[in-house]
């Protein structure tokens, strides 16, 4: 195929199709009429209403090739993601499993670990606390029998000094490894949530509305529907074909 061609010319736009499917510069064109029209156009008689319906569906008929084209030319991209998505949840799926079985138990490990290493070193302080609280007993007492009453006094109002004490620490982390510690809120009681909304206690926007179920309440029960605190109202808009 000779360089410059329709075809070629389209490809480098991004896509490929048939010649005669579409005609961007056209559709362009068109639009930009259309739009034009639409610009000018105050809907206030009979008239202007009429002018105004009929160059919306002009706009509806233009919109509608260029929604087609832009399809059918996403299709194969669409596809080729949906494709390559699962292809990498496939790939994936073994190693996030992996993990997801093993993080809870080596969590669990090193948070025992770290709560036993937290009680030996208090046993080893509160040790070494009393082995320091005997020796200067027994200093004192020694100085007192050989009659040095002031430096026994004297070493009684002294800060006791405690050796201190390193528990060695665990296992070191693998090359890369490390942790991540995040908080999140679990909802425990949703009556007990909104009452505290309700007084004030916490922000009204720690709580979302159920935006679809509402909307699916209000187009099924229409007029009739009544949930406290909103309220259903009718949206009309235009369709074309």
């Amino acid at each position: 195929m000779k360089s410059g061609s329709p075809s070629e010319s389209k490809k480098r736009e991004g896509y490929h199709m048939a010649e005669g499917d579409y005609d961007r510069k056209q559709i362009q064109t068109q639009a930009a009429d259309t739009l034009a029209k639409a610009s000018v156009l105050t809907v206030n008689d009979t008239a202007s209403w009429c002018a105004a319906r009929e160059v919306r569906r002009m706009a509806k008929l233009l919109d509608a090739q260029a929604e087609k084209h832009y399809k059918e030319v996403k299709a194969p991209v669409n596809k080729a993601r949906a494709d390559i998505l699962a292809l990498e949840n496939r790939d994936r799926e073994p190693m996030q499993s992996c993990m997801e079985q093993l993080d809870p138990q080596i969590l669990s490990y090193e948070e025992n670990e770290k709560a036993l290493r937290e009680d030996l070193q208090r046993r080893a302080e509160a040790d070494a606390k009393r082995q320091a609280e005997d020796s200067r007993f027994n200093t004192v007492q020694l100085l007192r029998q050989s009659g040095l009453n002031d430096q026994a006094d004297e070493l009684e109002k002294k800060p006791l000094y405690v050796a201190p004490v390193v528990v060695p620490e665990g296992m070191p982390l693998l090359d890369g490894e490390g942790r991540l510690e995040t908080w999140v809120m679990e909802v425990l009681d949703i009556n007990t949530l909104l009452q505290a909304v309700l007084d004030g206690r916490v922000p009204a926007n720690v709580i979302e509305p159920n935006e679809k179920v509402l909307n699916g309440l209000a187009r099924t029960l229409k007029e009739m529907c009544s949930i406290p605190g909103c309220a259903a109202k009718k949206k009309r808009s235009i369709t074309q074909r």
